[in-house]
């Protein structure tokens, strides 16, 4: 496994000197695919060490050149946040016996949204491209969707695949899964965890219901994204994730407004036809799925504790849930919250809403929701212009909505590993279409727009 990581690494280095493009689409991809480097219990993710290297090669030929560095409206307001993050670490730290050190690596994971943004947003990468690497996402659905339906089935090939690259020494769930049942029963897909995989089926289902709608593919592609849709069910179902049961239901409600929104009634009709007739398909499958008793009765007790509302009661419900607990410690700390200070016996890693309001306090929580208020305005506003700059804001938006819905039981697509690159990397682009002001647009057309995404 090391060869094979040092092999893709030293490919991708040859590759960003050819075409920082290229460099780019390689990131994406490898950070949803490649598997882990395990050096002891330390992870090395190709994504983590990449994505330095990509930022220091943009920073030394932008600074090279004498170009004017792009920085949109949610990178400075991001930026301001990770400052809170940070002066509340620096604050905390002394008295919590931790070192900066050990904390740094999360303070990093922290930071990354924006460093991919930054390297997204100075790319100027042409509209054609984006689009291509939106259609990859999708096409990188198939490989992880027969591994993820592979590892519940218990398939030796899945499974070994699975240990080998996308398992660690300190998340249990998968040799507890193989010791109590000899199978992954739950999959967690490339994502180590059954939850994060649920929120990555959500996303697929999102991208492949906004092409359906927007852009009107005919043949191949057409049939390629209802087939991606039932192979995200699929997938989705053998999560056993109360996140995706419920994020798949927020998505159906999510395309619907969209379409009424941008006023695609005839296409979203044609759509809920499609839809129907592949979750007819996928419903015989999953008959098969829930013959044996172990997916039956887990399937079972996720739809009832989604339906009845029980999946929460853990976190927001009781008196000895971790809401209390995290309340009570950002009393201690109201306005800055802990930063990344780990305080003994709060959990804040099932809740994106409980991360933020305890590492940033009330100001951060204000500073990161401001963040997705930007870009949720942007979207909205990108919702009326043609394809594909349509399709870019629509897919900005419903993985924002959908990842804020998830949120309540996850960190969702804004931090969870290996689908947060490509969550920002879409918002930096979506935010890189210029949108003039009405003003400005009274008298021109969308044709009077650049052809490339080019931040202001």
């Amino acid at each position: 496994m090391t060869v094979v990581w040092l092999a893709l690494f030293v490919l991708g280095v040859a590759l960003s000197f050819f075409s920082i493009r290229w460099a780019l689409a390689y990131y994406l991809v490898g950070s949803l695919i490649f598997p882990v480097l395990w050096l002891g219990e330390t992870p090395v993710r190709f994504e983590m060490v990449y994505c330095l290297w990509l930022f220091i090669l943009v920073l030394f030929n932008k600074l090279k050149k004498d170009t004017i560095f792009r920085i949109n409206k949610a990178m400075k307001v991001y930026a301001l946040f990770l400052v809170i993050v940070l002066l509340a670490t620096l604050v905390n730290i002394s008295s919590s016996g931790q070192s900066f050190f050990e904390l740094s690596a999360q303070f990093y994971g922290l930071a990354r949204p924006f460093l991919v943004m930054f390297l997204f947003s100075n790319a100027s990468l042409p509209l054609y491209t984006v689009e291509s690497i939106i259609w990859v996402f999708m096409y990188l659905n198939i490989p992880i969707a027969l591994l993820t339906i592979g590892q519940s089935l218990g398939l030796d090939l899945a499974q070994r695949i699975t240990v080998l690259g996308y398992s660690s020494p300190w998340r249990t769930a998968i040799s507890i899964l193989l010791s109590n049942t000899g199978r992954i029963l739950r999959s967690p897909g490339v994502f180590e965890s059954p939850t994060y995989n649920g929120v990555y089926f959500t996303l697929v289902l999102c991208t492949a219901s906004v092409f359906l709608l927007q852009s009107a593919p005919k043949g191949f592609k057409k049939l390629f994204l209802y087939g991606n849709i039932g192979l995200a069910f699929l997938g989705g179902i053998s999560t056993l994730s109360s996140t995706f049961l419920l994020g798949s239901l927020v998505v159906i409600v999510l395309v619907t407004v969209t379409s009424v929104k941008t006023k695609h009634y005839r296409a979203y009709w044609v759509y809920v036809m499609g839809v129907c007739i592949v979750l007819l398909f996928t419903a015989l499958v999953i008959s098969e799925f829930i013959e044996d008793p172990l997916i039956y009765s887990q399937l079972e007790y996720k739809v009832r504790g989604s339906l009845s509302g029980e999946v929460f009661d853990s976190r927001y419900g009781s008196d000895s849930s971790g809401l209390v607990k995290v309340y009570r410690a950002v009393l201690e700390k109201p306005l800055l919250g802990w930063g990344l200070v780990n305080t003994e016996g709060v959990f804040i890693g099932d809740s994106l809403y409980f991360t933020v309001f305890y590492s940033g306090g009330i100001l951060g929580s204000v500073l990161f929701f401001l963040v997705i208020l930007r870009i949720l305005r942007h979207s909205l506003y990108l919702l009326n212009k043609t394809y594909p700059e349509g399709v870019i804001g629509a897919v900005c938006l419903l993985w924002t909505l959908a990842s804020l819905a998830e949120g309540l039981g996850s960190g969702a697509a804004f931090y969870v590993l290996r689908l947060e690159e490509w969550y920002w990397a879409v918002v930096a682009v979506a935010m890189s279409i210029p949108v003039p002001s009405r003003s400005s647009n009274i008298g021109k057309s969308d044709e009077t727009l650049p052809s490339k995404v080019s931040a202001g």
